[in-house]
């Protein structure tokens, strides 16, 4: 399982306790040394949070907690493309975000993702 935009560790920390293996990225070095202390049986990378694998690849799942925050739509839509091709099948995606800043969004440019899996 991964968590993208991972932050300090809060999440990937608790998903852990809660049984699953779990690895966060986060784009920020700095941020990322944070979390290493705060969770050091932890895994956590500096990097993109594109690129989470291959198509048809075999994440067990997702989490991403506020990490499209400073997305546009057009950024939104690429940024869950990933998780359509990291994915493995039937697995799932927890994805939040605030709604205030998508109005307008049209959602069917998501579809994709849906029809995807």
């Amino acid at each position: 399982m991964a968590d993208p935009g991972c932050g300090t560790g809060r999440m990937t920390g608790h998903l852990r306790q809660s049984g699953a293996e779990v690895s966060g990225i986060g784009l920020s070095p700095g941020v990322v040394a944070v979390a290493r202390v705060v969770y050091p049986g932890l895994r956590f990378e500096a990097g993109s949070t594109t690129g989470l694998g291959p198509p048809g690849g075999s994440l067990g799942g997702a989490l991403s907690r506020h990490s499209t925050v400073p997305l546009d739509e057009t950024e939104l839509a690429v940024f869950c493309g990933e998780f359509a091709h990291a994915l493995a099948p039937g697995r799932l995606l927890l994805l939040t975000f605030e709604a205030s800043r998508l109005r307008g969004f049209e959602a069917s440019r998501l579809r994709g993702f849906e029809a995807s899996r």
